[in-house]
């Protein structure tokens, strides 16, 4: 999504900002906006139900882009849109509990033994 990356670029605090790059590189698939005067149009009227437009912009591309969920910590993001938009607002504990995944499930894919997170223990469930 355009509107992330190019935010993300702007972030000054270079650990905060490589932070959400490694999340890009490991979620977001690089696919462009089509239409943009649509993606501008549908921005300009989520503005009615949110003043940034950055946060606007963001998800008219996600409904460009037909994606069905956009994860967000933002409580205002979150509030002022969800009932606005085809694309669901969720924030990431909904979407995690919504996945119905049991506690001590066994990772259908787990890291590599040489990668760093398969030392931690943050990421099993």
């Amino acid at each position: 999504m355009e509107m992330v990356i190019s935010e993300v670029s702007r972030i000054r605090n270079i650990d905060r900002r490589e932070f959400h790059e490694s999340f890009i590189r490991t979620l977001f698939l690089n696919y462009p906006v089509c239409n943009l005067a649509a993606v501008q149009a549908r921005a300009v009227q989520f503005r009615g139900y949110h003043p940034k437009p950055s946060d606007c912009r963001v998800l008219a591309e996600a409904e460009e882009l037909r994606l069905n969920f956009v994860l967000t910590y933002d409580h205002d993001f979150w509030k002022r849109l969800s009932n606005a938009v085809t694309t669901k607002l969720m924030k990431p504990s909904a979407y995690w509990a919504n996945l119905g995944i049991p506690k001590g499930a066994k990772p259908v894919t787990v890291p590599h033994h040489t990668n760093p997170l398969s030392e931690q223990s943050w990421w099993r469930w």
